[in-house]
């Protein structure tokens, strides 16, 4: 009898926790990964190889940079969202996240999982600042955000929002950008 599993990205870890009622064996890899498509393709191809054949495989990934492609499931049966990547999941659907791309293409979006898991240019520049002094790794930080004009912390409605609300208000004074809440 065929088993149902999980592969998704740590970002959705608390989103995942909050559907996932019959407690489906989940397999969560690293945010980073998405720095470098061909390593999240090989590092899924690999989870995804480690599985029983005949299972059914749920994945929490979109096409993410086509990382997704090639994907092989052999003799499972792979299931995954049709969106971009993670942040159509949280929005609801593809069809969301191309009314606010369309609308401010030039956006960084947060989640509680992309607080706590991604490495976003904030993050780095804090990190930057003892090694390189604060005047060269705030330009470097700004320089990484240039083209962004806004900031936006999605509610998931899967936990409290406060503290990693609050980190996407400094993100975005940091940066100088206008600050969005989409649910």
């Amino acid at each position: 009898m065929a088993q149902i599993k999980a592969i998704a990205c740590e970002v959705m870890r608390d989103e995942w926790a909050a559907v996932n009622a019959s407690g489906i064996e989940t397999v969560f890899l690293e945010q980073g990964l998405h720095r470098y498509p061909e390593k999240l393709h090989r590092e899924l191809q690999a989870a995804i190889d480690k599985l029983n054949d005949g299972d059914v495989v749920l994945l929490g990934y979109g096409l993410c940079s086509n990382a997704l492609k090639g994907i092989r499931a052999g003799n499972k049966t792979l299931v995954l969202p049709l969106v971009e990547d993670c942040i159509g999941l949280f929005l609801g659907s593809s069809a969301e996240y191309l009314v606010q791309f369309n609308g401010e293409p030039a956006t960084y979006y947060f989640t509680k999982g992309w607080v706590v898991s991604g490495k976003d240019p904030y993050q780095e520049y804090l990190k930057s600042c003892e090694r390189w002094g604060q005047e060269d790794a705030e330009w470097i930080a700004h320089e990484t955000m240039k083209n962004y004009s806004r900031a936006a912390f999605v509610d998931t409605h899967c936990y409290d929002i406060a503290e990693y609300h609050n980190y996407a208000e400094r993100f975005a004074s940091f940066f100088g950008l206008k600050l969005e809440d989409l649910s």
